[in-house]
């Protein structure tokens, strides 16, 4: 595989230096899908069906952004270093918002998805440059929890 590159796509990224995504490998970013809502990240690769068990960090109706909202201070640093910090969700004081750009607490997945539906299932503007009208939302699960199941 190419130099950087993660030889297990299926686990979250290896955290050491060199990977170019091991500051993301504390979390995993997923889609809920269903018949009304049938978009995911990727057009064109292959997902997994994730178990409704999985540990649910934060959840955004749309693109969340997430690359940007780091917690390590280094790749095999914790994950959890800066108090309050919440991988992919947020960096601590401003917390869960709860409301239509989110970030929506674990428990809030519903009133995600009715946000996603209600106001960005049929965006189909190009935003986060993924070329597939960033109709999708974007779940973020634990990496950790991920890895252990």
């Amino acid at each position: 595989s190419p130099a950087g590159a993660n030889p297990t796509p299926w686990l979250p990224c290896p955290r050491r230096e060199g990977v170019w995504c091991a500051k993301y490998g504390d979390r995993i970013s997923a889609s809920v899908v269903n018949q009304r809502v049938p978009f995911s990240y990727s057009d064109t690769a292959p997902g997994f069906v994730v178990s409704p068990g999985a540990r649910v960090l934060c959840s955004y109706p749309n693109d969340g952004g997430t690359m940007s909202k780091t917690c390590a201070s280094a790749p095999s640093a914790a994950p959890w270093t800066r108090t309050g910090c919440v991988p992919g969700c947020h960096k601590g004081g401003s917390g869960f918002k709860n409301e239509h750009e989110g970030p929506y607490s674990p428990d809030a997945l519903q009133t995600m998805m009715y946000q996603h539906i209600k106001y960005h299932s049929y965006d189909n503007n190009d935003r986060c440059r993924q070329g597939n009208g960033c109709r999708y939302n974007e779940v973020v699960l634990d990496a950790a929890a991920w890895a252990d199941s």
